[in-house]
């Protein structure tokens, strides 16, 4: 437990109060009674145990003595010096004033004011009978004490005796009601701090009851706001769906239409092309059986060889092969373009079909819902362009009849070669 300096009496708790005698120095301890008012001067005294009361008598100097003894009542001071030990009362004389005396004396009972005196030595009686004779009321019992020739007497020590017995024994009986009032102070203010400890624990509770209602009752609040504002987003986006989508299924759909009619006609003109090649190299190949049939009959036998023959053999068939690669290059491109037309009429009808779900089950469409109905209808796919190879287009027809007259002249070359001698 630590004490600061500067607190004062009022600041303290009761049993920061009752071990203030030891947490404190003689030197501190007299400074905060000098500082200390009347109301708190009592509460410290009311507090302090039987040993804690000694000692703070024991160690106090003139002006805390003064100020502690000068603003106590007469019923506490009469209490404190039936607790306080012989030493301690003997200190008081010396260090109280005149006047802390006189009310010391009118405050004590007999047997308290007694024990007072008999601590004084016989010098300073005289001083102490100068003011008890001032006392009209306290005369009588102090002259019989502080005469010399009753000192001196057998019959004033048996009777010092006896009444120093009794004496003893009304002090004693003093000392425990004293002791039994300090706890029953005690014992009532501990009651009173459990009263208003139980009091504030039972205000404390129904504010916290107060506050928790107050939270749930804002909890409630919050979640039935939490979920109109969500029935009102889910709201919002249904109108949305029901003013966008339409508009982005209709433009979708018409940029599709046109798409598919542009491809449609682009494969329909390309098939035409290939149709147109493929009859010109057909007829390309009849001339050139023509020609050829023609111009060996009317060449002359001589003039025939293998050279000849081979040069109207290519001459027909490059033609016949420029007009072949033609019509394949056109059918492959209006296959393309056929595949690509179909395509767009495949997203044609996966947009509808999700304009149908909408349609049917549109209140209950979530962000996830139209995610899963619109992500598949423009999903990227092999483009049959990527299919339509540069190498299907060069005619390799010469290179191959060129090949096939090397190999001719080769066999020719060696046949003449043998049929020489």
């Amino acid at each position: 437990m630590e004490y600061e300096y500067n607190s004062r009496i009022s600041n303290l708790n009761r049993g920061e109060l009752s071990e203030l005698w030891r947490l404190l120095p003689p030197e501190e301890l007299n400074e905060l009674i000098k500082k200390s008012n009347d109301k708190e001067l009592s509460l410290l005294v009311g507090h302090l145990p039987e040993k804690g009361i000694q000692v703070l008598i024991s160690n106090l100097n003139e002006d805390a003595a003064n100020r502690l003894f000068s603003s106590l009542s007469s019923r506490t001071i009469n209490k404190v010096l039936l607790l306080c030990s012989v030493s301690a009362l003997a200190k008081l004389p010396r260090v109280l004033s005149r006047e802390n005396l006189i009310r010391v004396i009118r405050s004590t009972s007999s047997d308290v004011r007694d024990r007072l005196l008999k601590t004084l030595p016989i010098e300073d009686r005289h001083m102490i009978l100068e003011i008890t004779e001032e006392q009209t009321d306290l005369e009588d019992n102090y002259k019989h004490y502080l005469t010399q020739k009753f000192e001196n007497s057998i019959e004033k020590d048996a009777f010092e005796r006896i009444k120093e017995l009794e004496d003893k024994e009304r002090y004693l009986e003093r000392r425990q009601r004293a002791r039994e009032e300090q706890l029953a102070e005690q014992l009532e203010h501990l009651r009173n701090q459990i009263s208003v400890a139980e009091k504030d624990f039972h205000q404390r509770q129904n504010k916290l009851k107060s506050i928790e209602s107050s939270y749930a009752k804002r909890e409630l609040e919050l979640k039935e706001n939490i979920r109109q504002l969500q029935e009102e987003h889910q709201k919002q986006v249904q109108e949305k769906i029901e003013i966008k989508v339409p508009e982005f299924v209709k433009s979708a759909v018409e940029v599709l239409d046109n798409k598919e009619k542009e491809f449609s006609d682009k494969s329909r003109n390309w098939n035409l092309q290939g149709s147109f090649a493929l009859g010109l190299a057909i007829t390309s190949a009849i001339g050139a059986l023509i020609y050829g049939g023609f111009a060996f009959h009317t060449a002359s036998k001589e003039n025939i060889d293998w050279f000849f023959f081979s040069f109207l053999l290519l001459k027909g068939l490059v033609v016949v092969t420029l007009f072949g690669a033609w019509a394949k290059h056109a059918y492959n491109l209006g296959n393309a373009y056929m595949h690509e037309s179909l395509k767009r009429s495949d997203r044609m009808h996966a947009i509808n079909f999700g304009k149908l779900y909408l349609e049917v089950y549109g209140n209950d469409v979530s962000q996830s819902d139209m995610k899963a109905i619109f992500e598949n209808w423009n999903l990227d796919s092999d483009s049959a362009f990527t299919k339509v190879q540069p190498t299907n287009f060069e005619p390799k027809v010469v290179e191959q009849v060129t090949q096939m007259i090397a190999a001719v002249s080769s066999a020719s070359s060696k046949q003449n070669a043998e049929s020489k001698p």
